[in-house]
């Protein structure tokens, strides 16, 4: 699959360089932002119709803070909303579309891993910033471009703290069930290394795809059951799917701890799973009982706006929209370079999900990881006995 990814990318940029007739793109924005006095030009890319989580709502309520409180640079923010449909053929054409607009300096996106690292190194060729809040792939990063970044820790993370967990529960046999798209197959490699050095035996591994339906989940742990004895069960999935093959495994009687990533940190989990989200534990980047005034001020504002409280995907697309604002204020530029630069520099800025302190590669190097427990139909922070 990614072979097929990269082939039609090499297929897709021949075609873009044709059509730029030797012109440097990068030039061409750098300069027409150097001189805009107008809206400042900000995508939004995720398959809008599809997640039912609180990203959009995030990124809406920063931008209308934001511009209620005069904008940046004294100019306002204006966001082009496009639907990527969780493809990469139409996260590719959406990328073109964006790098072709040349007033835009910035993109908030893509929302899938393996969208996101298909389409960097078409925002990296026309010098648009590109800053990701729910891509966790380390291969994101990996290529030394210098206009990807993120705003989330990456799988690496994710799985160090997520086995750092499991190895204080004193789990010592685990399975792994994971998507077999970027997100699953990353999160799980990362985890399953980590596991590993901790003297954490993996019995056994198996991937799913987004076609997989039930019949395939209740074959997969019936499998597991009749030959396999594990202490819990780590699933590097999303909601809803990861929703269903959690019923499916408590129905057949596999009653062990289910541990995941922060793809599971929605309330789309207990609408998929019903009941059976219990004894579930996922790792997260936010926490919204947390004190620190940020957290509050924007779990308050997100309550009195939507009426409901923000879940982690909500908080990660505020953060976003807030730290380019930040970063276009301490650049003093809307110059997506110089943007990038002060992205570069940012040591310790503060949101709703903790202090960011950037990588010369665009990661954040904060560590610090939630584990959440699902009580009650809700996710509660988990704290050892």
């Amino acid at each position: 699959m990614v072979k097929r990814y990269l082939i039609g990318l090499a297929v897709f940029l021949l075609g873009i360089m044709a059509c730029t007739g030797g012109d440097n793109p990068g030039e061409k924005r750098a300069l027409r932002a150097e001189k805009s006095t107008g809206p400042i030009v900000i995508g939004a890319a995720a398959p809008w119709s599809e997640i039912k989580n609180g990203l959009w709502q995030g990124i809406e309520l920063a931008l209308s803070e934001i511009n209620n409180e005069g904008g940046v640079l004294g100019r306002r923010i204006h966001v082009v909303k496009r639907d990527d449909e969780a493809s990469v053929t139409k996260g590719q054409i959406v990328a073109q579309q964006f790098a072709e607009n040349i007033d835009m300096v910035a993109m908030i996106g893509h929302y899938n891993s393996y969208i996101s690292y298909a389409t960097s190194i078409i925002y990296e060729y026309y010098d648009l910033l590109m800053l990701s809040p729910t891509s966790t792939t380390p291969r994101l990063t990996e290529r030394g471009f210098k206009c990807v970044f993120r705003n989330i820790p990456s799988d690496s993370v994710f799985g160090r703290e997520l086995a750092d967990f499991c190895d204080g529960q004193g789990y010592q046999n685990m399975v792994i069930y994971h998507s077999s798209d970027e997100y699953g197959q990353r999160l799980a490699d990362a985890f399953e290394m980590e596991a590993e050095k901790k003297g954490i035996a993996i019995v056994d591994r198996i991937d799913y795809t987004s076609l997989s339906d039930i019949k395939n989940f209740q074959k997969d742990f019936a499998y597991w059951s009749d030959n396999f004895s594990f202490d819990a069960v780590f699933l590097g999935g999303i909601t809803p799917q990861a929703g269903y093959i959690i019923k499916e495994a408590r129905s057949l009687g596999i009653k062990v701890p289910i541990i995941g990533g922060e793809g599971l940190d929605s309330p789309e989990l207990f609408k998929s799973a019903g009941e059976s989200a219990i004894n579930v534990f996922v790792g997260s980047p936010f926490y919204p009982e947390r004190k620190e005034k940020k957290v509050q001020h924007f779990v308050k504002a997100f309550s009195d706006k939507y009426n409901t409280i923000p879940d982690s995907k909500a908080a990660q697309g505020y953060d976003a929209m807030k730290l380019l604002a930040w970063a276009m204020e301490k650049a003093q530029s809307t110059v997506p370079s110089r943007i990038a630069d002060a992205l570069r520099a940012t040591k310790g800025w503060e949101g709703a999900t903790g202090f960011h302190t950037y990588a010369e590669n665009g990661d954040i190097v904060e560590d610090e990881i939630f584990i959440k427990e699902a009580r009650n139909g809700r996710f509660e922070y988990y704290k050892s006995q």
